[in-house]
């Protein structure tokens, strides 16, 4: 069977461009226009050690969502991280209040990231769920955020956060 040359031109047309779109998401490059601002984490740190205050019960177990960005950023990228945020937010701010869950973001570009950069090993846009129990990490990637079926569907993605969320705190308890 014989494939036209036009639709051959179609699936090539379509390979650069999803090349061209994982560059862009990846890229270290200064960018060409000003980044968004970066909201600072949730808990005003972000700081690698869990909270260890006598006052707040289980301090040694949380959960750390954490999401990493390039210092230029696409469509989805911002997606990811201002949906995650919405989320915790809403269903989750007494969790955050009592300092069982965290919301961390960093900048790939920052070269004061390099450390939890390596310790998540990080390739690119990112986001991780970390269980902290008995002080000891069990990160955990998140890669099915950048699926078609959650970029595409705020509902479905709300539903995979809350879960993952819900389920992560469990494990932490």
């Amino acid at each position: 069977m014989r494939i036209p040359f036009k639709a051959k031109m179609h699936v090539l047309l379509f390979c650069i461009l999803a090349v061209g779109l994982v560059c862009a998401c990846t890229s270290s490059a200064p960018p060409t226009t000003a980044p968004p601002s970066q909201p600072a984490a949730m808990t005003g740190a972000t700081s690698e050690k869990p909270p260890t205050s006598p006052d707040v019960p289980g301090a040694s177990n949380m959960v750390k969502v954490v999401y990493f960005h390039p210092h230029i950023r696409c469509g989805p990228c911002i997606y990811v991280e201002v949906r995650t945020r919405e989320n915790i937010e809403t269903y989750f701010q007494s969790e955050v209040d009592s300092g069982r869950l965290t919301y961390e973001v960093y900048d790939l570009g920052d070269k004061a990231n390099a450390g939890i950069a390596n310790k998540y090993k990080v390739v690119g846009s990112q986001l991780f769920i970390n269980v902290v129990k008995s002080g000891v990490d069990q990160i955990k990637h998140i890669g099915d955020v950048w699926m078609p079926k959650y970029l595409n569907d705020q509902d479905a993605f709300d539903e995979l956060i809350q879960k993952t969320i819900r389920q992560a705190l469990k494990d932490a308890s």
